[in-house]
């Protein structure tokens, strides 16, 4: 009796599974009679990024003009010239070079190492204090460039957010609740030149201690 069942829920599963796969054909079907150059464009994908040099792929469709498939590359070479085709399936292929994500905001990740609140004079500054930071600096933005170790003493403005994550949303803290030991991200207002020991937070994100 068991093996019965066994049966009849494996052959319900490999119908379910072949039902699936058939709905994305129709749909991959669909997708490329609606749009003739993405399925030239699936069709011939593998070819163009094995060849050396490509970084992406991708179509364009301007209104009233000619659709092609656009080969993405670091630096356009004679060698990729040669290797990329002219067209593919009746649509020209276009070669360019891929754009350069433009650098995000100069941020530090680290350790909080201390916490001063503001004196009489920073407070008239507009200042609520300093935290001083020992991390990884990234002055063009986290993931755009290498890690720089850094120690900064940031200073932090009476107005600028100070916040702890908090599920997929933000609880906003005061100053005073920064406490050395804990971890934190602290986007700057400027990239800090080299030997400098200073900069200004634009927004401070707290973790919680473990």
């Amino acid at each position: 009796m068991r093996w019965r069942i066994l049966l009849g829920t494996i052959a319900a599963v490999l119908i379910a599974a072949a039902v699936m796969i058939a709905m994305l054909m129709i749909r991959a079907d669909e997708r490329s009679a609606e749009h003739p150059v993405w399925g030239a464009l699936e069709r011939h994908d593998a070819e163009l990024r094995a060849i050396p040099g490509v970084l992406s792929l991708g179509t364009v469709e301007p209104d009233g003009g000619e659709a092609a498939i656009v080969v993405y590359v670091a630096d356009i070479t004679p060698q990729i010239e040669a290797a990329v085709p002219d067209e593919l399936d009746g649509f020209p292929v276009r070669v360019q070079v891929e754009p350069t994500p433009p650098p995000g905001p100069p941020t530090i990740e680290g350790l909080v190492d201390d916490v001063s609140a503001a004196t009489s004079q920073q407070i008239a500054d507009g200042l609520a204090g300093t935290v001083t930071v020992t991390g990884a600096l990234y002055a063009q933005g986290l993931g755009t460039d290498a890690e720089i170790g850094r120690t900064l003493v940031v200073l932090v403005p009476a107005d600028c957010p100070i916040w702890r994550p908090q599920g997929e949303g933000k609880d906003f803290i005061d100053f005073a609740a920064i406490e050395a030991g804990q971890r934190c991200r602290v986007t700057l207002d400027a990239a800090p030149a080299d030997g400098a020991r200073e900069a200004t937070a634009a927004d401070v994100e707290i973790y919680r201690i473990d």
